[in-house]
């Protein structure tokens, strides 16, 4: 399995995994272990039951990847996914422990297995599902941040700013912040400091919101120029600049601004 694969690393993560969910069932089940041949008999066959069940279960959901998305009903997939992979994953597991018990035993299997085992497998089948679950999310938010970038880089890449009867080109990669000082705006780029009369909201506009972040009435912050920041009172943020001017000021980001303002930093 490649790391192209949407559900990349689940082969690797399971085959570590379904082993030590054995050995955790084991402690949850039994109250007395003891390391004999027996023990490992019957815990390597329910590895090896775990394996096959969960391997069932993954096809199943791959096949619904493509007759059945998310995308053409979030709730009824997800309904149909946990339940259907839910039940094929007991079957497995209670049809192979059955057969296992005639051949070993020659009887059905316990009234215990099915009164707890059963209980505590359907709950691993449910973390299973979850898994897959966020996995697939996780990729289709990678894939819209991807995307979302593609479609920055295809646009206008700089700044377009008017000097006099001139204008001059600021690659966005180049522009740390933009502030307004004294009523002028004055933007930074690669030290240098740049005045002219567009407002900051005018700004805005022209910037990318991907890159670019309005922190307040008076800044405008690229991602390069922030070195770190930390919370102040009342659920405010003040914002640490890589830029050194000591003529900017303290730069406060305000509570309500405080969540997109996370968000946007880590993403990209």
């Amino acid at each position: 399995m490649t790391n192209t694969s949407k559900y990349y690393p689940d082969i690797t993560f399971f085959l570590i995994a379904i082993p030590l969910i054995s050995a955790f069932n084991y402690y949850l089940t039994y109250a007395n272990i003891r390391l004999n041949g027996f023990l490992i008999l019957t815990y390597s066959i329910d590895t090896i039951q775990g394996y096959i069940a969960w391997y069932c279960v993954r096809l199943m959901i791959i096949r619904l990847d493509q007759s059945f998305p998310f995308s053409k009903h979030m709730l009824s997939r997800l309904i149909l996914q946990i339940v259907s992979t839910t039940l094929t994953g007991l079957f497995i597991i209670i049809a192979s422990t059955e057969m296992v018990s005639w051949i070993f035993r020659g009887k059905p299997a316990s009234v215990d297995f099915y009164q707890t085992d059963v209980f505590i497998i359907s709950i691993w089948f449910l973390v299973i599902n979850s898994y897959y679950i966020i996995a697939h999310f996780y990729r289709e938010w990678t894939k819209s941040m991807e995307y979302q970038k593609e479609l920055i880089d295809a646009k206008l890449d700089f700044l377009l700013v008017p000097l006099g009867q001139k204008e001059i080109k600021i690659p966005y990669r180049e522009l740390d912040l933009i502030c307004i000082r004294n009523g002028v705006t004055e933007i930074y780029s690669k030290g240098k400091i740049l005045k002219c009369f567009l407002t900051l909201d005018s700004l805005e506009k022209q910037l990318p919101e991907f890159y670019f972040f309005r922190a307040n009435r008076q800044f405008i912050l690229s991602k390069q120029a922030i070195g770190e920041y930390k919370k102040i009172v009342n659920g405010k943020i003040q914002v640490f600049l890589t830029v050194t001017d000591p003529d900017l000021g303290d730069i406060i980001i305000s509570r309500t601004r405080a969540p997109r303002f996370k968000q946007w930093l880590v993403v990209g």
